[in-house]
């Protein structure tokens, strides 16, 4: 057994060095690229973050001036609201329903008469109403059947709480 710890080792090819050193900045570059893109990411991450917050907040804000809203036209005066509307009602119309929507404010009025005339002269009356806003005939029916064709109709305002 001949071992010889002195042997020389031929040197290494510059190539190696080459590649070696190439590596080395590849890999730097990669590192600085990925800490770049991840505090990046956590910048929008945070963006998104605080948008969610403010949607959040405008959204909640929103839905308390609804409920707001809401609760003041349950609260209004549903008597004042009722004696305007008998007071305005003659004896030539009958009222069949009355439908409010609390949300928009919105009163619709399902009414009959004898006659058109009678029915011209109810929607004339409420429109001068200044409780009521924008009195308008939303759709009518001449009952033929009927004695003396009775008109049905549907009218449609704001009701304008004080």
């Amino acid at each position: 057994m001949q071992l010889d710890f002195l042997q020389k080792r031929p040197p290494t090819p510059r190539i190696a060095w080459i590649m070696l050193f190439a590596g080395a900045l590849t890999f730097v570059y990669a590192a600085e690229r990925y800490q770049a893109l991840m505090q990046a990411e956590q910048t929008h991450e945070q963006r998104a973050a605080a948008l969610q917050q403010t949607l959040a907040k405008n959204s909640s804000l929103r839905q308390t001036q609804l409920r707001n809203k809401e609760n003041t036209l349950l609260a209004a005066d549903w008597n004042l609201l009722l004696k305007k509307l008998e007071a305005t009602r003659s004896d030539a119309v009958a009222l069949l329903s009355l439908e409010v929507n609390a949300k928009t404010g919105q009163i619709t009025i399902q009414a009959e008469s004898p006659d058109e005339e009678s029915m011209v002269n109810y929607l004339e009356q409420l429109k001068y109403e200044p409780l009521l806003a924008n009195a308008t005939l939303a759709n009518h029916e001449v009952q033929e059947e009927s004695a003396g064709n009775a008109v049905k109709y549907l009218i449609r305002m704001k009701w304008a709480t004080p």
